[in-house]
Order: C-alpha cells, then structure tokens, then sequence
C-alpha cells in the first residue's frame, strides 16, 4: 500500500493534469468503495468516466465495475493500463473482455483521436 504525503504516492510528473483535478486517496480496488467519488462525480454532472490503470485485473477492474454499479458510463483505454503478471498480456485480454461484457467500452488512441475499439 502506498504512503500518503511519500514520495511513493506523488503522481508522476509526465501526467499532464488539469488545473480542476481531484486527487483522490483510496484504499481499495474499487475507487468507489469508503471514498467520496461517487458524490464528486455526481455533483460536477458527470456521467461518463474514463479509467486508466496499472493493475488490470484489480483496481482497474473493479473500479470499471463500481462505476457500472454506480451508474455511470465506463470506458477504458486501450494500452491504459497493464500489470506486473507474468501472463500480463493474457490477463488484460481476459479482463477487457469480461469488462465489455458488462457494458464497459474500450477506446483506441490513433492519430490523436479516441475511438470506439470495434
């Protein structure tokens, strides 16, 4: 688990962050689970989200699913995520798949541009 206020927990540099982000702390897979993600998103109208992460079969998955659950759209990005598994690959296909089974799309980034994986 990762350290509040360390090193560790900083978000890298190379992220290019907006000036209205929100910096949430979890602790655990589902982002939605004892924070107040659900009320924030709510308040700012916000419908759809977009999830990106390290641990496919984990936080990203649960997240996604905790979105469904909240009732929001969920949308991943293709290559936004991975893991550390020595079956990675295997492992991120499984899960976008059981993913888009449960309502959750993935996008492609080609030239610049979001689309919708076919």
């Amino acid at each position: 688990m990762l350290t509040p206020n360390t090193t560790d927990w900083e978000i890298d540099n190379r992220v290019n962050m907006c000036s209205e982000r929100i910096v949430l702390q979890k602790n655990h897979g589902n982002a939605f689970t004892n924070t107040d993600l659900d009320s924030i998103l709510s308040s700012k109208n916000v419908d759809e989200i977009l999830v990106c992460g390290l641990s496919t079969q984990h936080c990203l998955k649960f997240t996604c699913l905790g979105g469904v659950k909240n009732g929001f759209g969920v949308s991943i990005l293709k290559n936004g995520h991975s893991n550390w598994a020595k079956n990675a690959a295997e492992l991120v296909k499984k899960t976008e798949n059981e993913l888009t089974l449960m309502g959750v799309k993935i996008f492609e980034l080609k030239n610049n541009q979001l689309q919708l994986k076919s």
